[in-house]
Parts: structure tokens; C-alpha cells; sequence
């Protein structure tokens, strides 16, 4: 874990609300493990007081890469953030995911895409056979897909309102696949609703799951336990300090 600041590279607008920030930041990056965040200070001051937490998208050599929606005061804070201003950031942090061998299948819902591109890269460059599964409300808040078809990736698409790939979400899109032998290993990431009935589908499939869970946090380290989440066989577990990503087996969500 580092403390380090950093100056914004690159601050996009990808649709109407996500953005793709890049920030320098090259003792950070170099030890992240997919599935991993960071904890970011919005402003240079004390408000808003509490760091905010990123899932890392991607990183670079001395830079890394955060895709965020804006959803409150902190995050549209961050998006008018220009090139060359100064980020204060705390990380890596948590637990990542953990390699399996045979076929992978990441699940995506909505801005759940946003730690799923660096394990990519990563299952790639093992020469995995990885599928993603990606599902949003419309094909405008489908962001990111084409970095996933330049790692040869498969990309299968889900919308509600069917404007793109399957009409429905990717929980939908989802069970037909995990009938095939080849699948080792599912990965998601989105609303805790889609978590639930991924974790349901891999059990019933006994194929392992691994979540990445999204919950507020304040220290990042465990200290506070604010982002307490229950054990299946009892007790609590932190977000923060022992996830993000579960053992969908493990936990309840």
C-alpha cells in the first residue's frame, strides 16, 4: 500500500454519466492486482472529507486507470478534474481475483465493468479462453467493450430495452452458457440483485464464483468497519480489507 500524488493524464466522458480517468501515480501502479482499488481524494482540501473508493480498470507502467459514473457530489467533482490537476490517492487496496484454469465467463452489469477489463488482460495473457458477459439498460451505457475485443475477448451483449444484443439482462444472457463443460470460472461485478442470481445460477451449476463487491466505505482499511458485509456461516467480513471479491459462497450479499 502507497500514498502518492499524482496528476490527472486523462479525464474522458465515455456516455452520459461514466467517465475514464488516467492519473500518474507510478508506485501505485506497479503492484495492483486485478480486482484490487484505491482509495481517491476528490479535492485538495477536506470536502468532501472522506476519500472516495475506485476499482482499478487498467494500469500502465507509471499511470493507472479508473471508469466511473457520476452519482453524487464526489464523483461530479472528478469529472470536471482537468489535465496536469494534482490527485491525492491511497492503494492498492483489498483483495483481488484469483486465476482459474479452463474457461472464464465475466459477468458485467452497468458500471460493473469497470474492474473486469484489467482480469481480462490478465486471463488473456494466460492464454484463457474468456467470455464477457456485459449488460446495461440501453446500448448508449454500454462503455469500454471495444477494449475487450482487443484482447480477443468474446463479448455478449444484454440490454432491457434490446437495443442492443439480447433483449434482457446478463444474468438472462448468462445461464445458457454455463452449461457448457469448458466453463471453469465465473466473475462478476454489478448491482447486489445481479449478484445474488449469478452466485444462485454458479451454485446450481457448481462452477466457482468470485464477486467483486460495491459497498461504502470511509477508511479503506478495515478500521471502521462500515462496510461490513455477513458471513454464510456467520460473523462479518469487510469490503474493504477482506474483499472486494469474495468466494460467492462465502458471503451473503
Amino acid at each position: 500500500m502507497n500514498q502518492e500524488k499524482g496528476k490527472v493524464l486523462e479525464n474522458e466522458r465515455l456516455c452520459e454519466d461514466v467517465y475514464r480517468i488516467r492519473i500518474r501515480s507510478p508506485r501505485i501502479s506497479k503492484e495492483v492486482k486485478a480486482g484490487q482499488f484505491v482509495m481517491l481524494r476528490i479535492t485538495e482540501g477536506f470536502d468532501p472529507l472522506l476519500l472516495r473508493p475506485f476499482s482499478f480498470h487498467d494500469v500502465q507502467s507509471e499511470s493507472y486507470e479508473l471508469v466511473y459514473q457520476v452519482v453524487g457530489r464526489g464523483t461530479s467533482i472528478l469529472s470536471k478534474k482537468s489535465i496536469g490537476d494534482v490527485m491525492d490517492s491511497i492503494g492498492p487496496l483489498g483483495n483481488g481475483f484469483e486465476s482459474a484454469q479452463g474457461e472464464a465467463i465475466l459477468v458485467a452489469g452497468g458500471i460493473g465493468i469497470a474492474p473486469l477489463f484489467l482480469l481480462a488482460r490478465s486471463l488473456t495473457g494466460q492464454k484463457m479462453k474468456t467470455v464477457l458477459v456485459y449488460g446495461a439498460k440501453t446500448a448508449s451505457s454500454l462503455v469500454c467493450r471495444e477494449r475487450f475485443d482487443s484482447l480477443g475477448v468474446s463479448v455478449k451483449l444484454a440490454t432491457e430495452d434490446g437495443s442492443a444484443g439480447f433483449k434482457g439482462t446478463c444474468v438472462g444472457l448468462l445461464e445458457p452458457l454455463l452449461g457448457s463443460s469448458a466453463v471453469e470460472a465465473v466473475y462478476a461485478c454489478g448491482p447486489a440483485a445481479m449478484l445474488r442470481e449469478v452466485a444462485k445460477l454458479c451454485k446450481g451449476h457448481d462452477i466457482s464464483c468470485q464477486m467483486s463487491v460495491e459497498e461504502r466505505m470511509a477508511c479503506g482499511v478495515g478500521a471502521c468497519k462500515g462496510c461490513s458485509i455477513t458471513r454464510t456461516d456467520g460473523g462479518y467480513l469487510t469490503v474493504c480489507e477482506d474483499g472486494p471479491v469474495f468466494d460467492a459462497g462465502k458471503v451473503k450479499i
